[in-house]
C-alpha cells in the first residue's frame, strides 16, 4: 500500500513547521509527503524532513513569498523516479517491490487565471499521453460545485464551470474524501459567515480507477498552523475493508435469456407462501446464474475462436454451412455482449443509456466509483472521535443499532 499525504502549509519558516509536520507523519505515516506554498526560496527549510526518516527530495522554489512545492519519501519503501516540476507542479513515477507502477503528480495551483490556463494546458498534455495510473494530489484553488463551499460571497458559477470543465477534458474522475467536507478554512468577511471551501482533493485517471479501485482519500484534521486541511492518499492492496457479505440482487440481464420464462415456471413453488417461493427462487437464481451467466468473459473467447477458425477455413467463403455457422456464433455474441452491457448498466445506477453504443467500458467503471462511494471507510463515535479499523467499525455499528433498540423498549 502506499500511503500519500499533502498539505499547503502556508509557509515553512518558524519552529512551529517542524512540530507539525512531526505531528502529521507520526500519526499517518506517510511514504510520500507532498507540501505546498512554503514560501521558501532554498531547500534549507526543509532539513528537519530528513530527521523525520525522509531520504530522498525534490522542491520547486518559491517566487519570493509565493508559491513553492515540496516532495519527499522514503527511499526503503518506494522508489521515486522525478519526472518533470514546474512552477505549480511535481510530477512523480512511482514504483517498488510489491508496488504496481503508479505516476503521482503534487498540484499548487496559483490563484492568477492565466497561471491556472498554464497549468491546466500542461496537465491536458501529459494527460494525452498517460497510460498508466496517474494521480494527481493537491490545491486547485477551485471548487467544482456549490455544494463545496459555504459561506462568503456568491460562488463564481462560471469559474466552478471552467474548473468542471478540465477536469473533463483531462479525462480525470474526481476521487472523493471522508471525513470533514472543507479544506479550506478561509476569512469572515464583514456581516456574513466565514468561508470555507474544498479546494485541496485527489483526481486520477481511468486507468488509475480500473487498478486501484479500493483507494481511499482522507481529509485529516486542520491545526491552527495552516488554514488548509491536510488530506491523505491510500492506494494499493487492503486500502479499503472488503464487505464478507454480498445481499441478492435480481440481475436485470437474466430476463434477456431466451430460457428465463421456462426456468421461472420450472423453479417456482405455488405450493407454499411467497416468502417461502421467493427464498426457493432466490437459491435456484444463483445457481442458475452461475451456471449460465457466469463464465461470460469465457464464452465470448470461445465464440471469437470459433469465428477466427471458420474465416482462416480454406473453403469458407464458398462454404454455406461455414458462412450460416459464422452468422449463428455472431448472433450468440451480439447477444453476450448486451447482456454484458445490462449488467455493468445496472450495476453503475447510471441514467442513461444510449441504444446501439457499446457502453460496457464506462457503465464497468462507474460501477466501481459507485461501490467505493457506498463502502463505510470511517465513522465518528459518540466522543468526536473518527474510528476507522475494520473491527471498530462493526462493533461502533453493532452497538449504535443495540443502543436504537433498547432505547425503544
Amino acid at each position: 500500500m502506499v500511503r500519500v499525504v499533502f498539505w499547503n502549509v502556508r509557509g515553512v519558516c518558524g519552529r512551529d513547521f517542524a512540530q507539525n509536520i512531526r505531528l502529521l507523519c507520526r500519526r499517518n505515516f506517510p511514504d510520500i509527503l507532498l507540501l505546498a506554498e512554503t514560501k521558501s526560496e532554498s531547500d534549507g527549510n526543509f532539513r528537519c524532513l530528513m530527521s523525520m526518516g525522509f531520504d530522498g527530495m525534490s522542491y520547486v522554489p518559491s517566487v519570493g513569498r509565493s508559491g513553492g512545492i515540496v516532495a519527499v519519501w522514503i527511499t526503503a519503501k518506494i522508489d521515486v523516479t522525478v519526472v518533470r516540476q514546474d512552477r505549480q507542479f511535481i510530477h512523480l513515477r512511482c514504483s517498488g517491490v510489491g508496488i504496481q507502477s503508479s505516476y503521482v503528480t503534487a498540484v499548487y495551483a496559483l490563484s492568477c487565471s492565466s497561471q491556472k490556463q498554464i497549468l491546466w494546458t500542461e496537465l491536458g498534455h501529459m494527460a494525452s499521453t498517460m497510460v498508466e495510473p496517474w494521480t494527481l494530489i493537491g490545491d486547485f484553488n477551485d471548487v467544482a460545485a456549490t455544494i463545496e463551499r459555504s459561506g462568503g460571497s456568491e460562488a463564481n458559477v462560471r469559474r466552478m464551470t471552467l474548473f468542471s470543465d478540465r477536469i473533463h477534458q483531462c479525462h480525470l474522475l474526481d476521487l472523493g474524501a471522508v471525513g470533514p467536507r472543507f479544506t479550506w478554512r478561509g476569512p469572515r468577511l464583514r456581516g456574513g459567515r466565514r468561508l470555507f471551501e474544498r479546494l485541496d482533493r485527489g483526481l486520477a485517471n481511468e486507468v488509475f480507477f480500473s487498478s486501484f479501485p479500493e483507494c481511499t482519500v482522507q481529509v485529516l484534521s486542520r491545526t491552527k498552523f495552516s488554514d488548509h486541511n491536510p488530506i491523505c492518499l491510500e492506494y494499493g492492496v487492503n486500502a479499503i475493508p472488503v464487505c464478507r457479505n454480498r445481499c441478492f440482487r435480481f440481475e436485470a440481464m437474466w430476463i434477456k435469456h431466451a430460457n428465463y420464462n421456462e426456468f421461472l415456471n420450472h423453479n417456482w413453488d405455488n405450493g407454499t407462501d411467497l416468502l417461502s417461493s421467493l427464498n426457493l427462487l432466490q437459491g435456484s437464481l444463483l445457481d442458475w446464474n452461475k451456471e449460465v451467466f457466469g463464465f461470460i468473459e469465457k464464452q465470448k473467447q470461445n465464440i471469437l475462436n470459433r469465428i477466427y477458425g471458420i474465416q482462416r477455413a480454406v473453403g469458407y467463403p464458398h462454404s454455406t454451412y461455414l458462412c450460416n455457422l459464422e452468422m449463428e456464433l455472431q448472433e450468440e455474441l451480439e447477444r453476450l455482449l448486451k447482456l454484458e452491457e445490462i449488467k455493468w448498466f445496472q450495476k453503475s445506477r447510471s441514467e442513461w443509456i444510449t441504444n446501439g453504443d457499446r457502453n460496457t467500458r464506462y457503465y464497468h467503471l462507474k460501477a466501481k466509483m459507485r461501490k467505493r462511494r457506498n463502502r463505510i471507510v470511517m465513522l465518528k463515535n459518540g466522543n468526536g472521535e473518527w474510528v476507522d479499523k475494520e473491527e471498530d467499525l462493526r462493533l461502533l455499528i453493532l452497538n449504535h443499532f443495540k443502543s436504537l433498540f433498547c432505547a425503544d423498549f
